[in-house]
């Protein structure tokens, strides 16, 4: 039996919806893989599925699966890691594409003062 893999040739890119600190949503894009890891077409590609954990130490939880696009709206943003990977018609999972890894804002700061005497 062939069992296909292959690797989500993946970049993932996250735009905040508002400012930092007070993010809302974040737009996560990617390209979709193309060959398998053989370097055959690949051609039964059904969906991707977004994956977030808490912390590196921590498993991956799906957050949700789409058809074959090429970003998502994650909403609401959580501290931690996303990342995307293909699945084939077969159910076979890709491995991991990079990842985002999104941070708790630091405390403000002040980054100009005026001195008035």
């Amino acid at each position: 039996m062939l069992r296909l893999r292959w690797i989500v040739l993946a970049m993932l890119v996250w735009q905040w919806g508002m400012s930092v600190a007070l993010a809302s949503q974040m737009t996560l894009t990617w390209t979709n893989p193309t060959t398998n890891t053989d370097g055959s077409p690949l051609t039964d590609l059904s969906a991707i599925v977004v994956y977030w954990r808490a912390d590196p130490l921590l498993s991956w939880e799906s957050i949700g699966e789409v058809g074959p696009v090429t970003s998502v709206v994650i909403e609401p943003v959580f501290v931690g890691n996303y990342t995307v990977r293909a699945r084939n018609v077969a159910d076979i999972e890709s491995a991991n594409s990079n990842l985002v890894n999104v941070k708790r804002p630091h405390h403000p700061t002040i980054t100009d003062a005026v001195i008035r005497r």
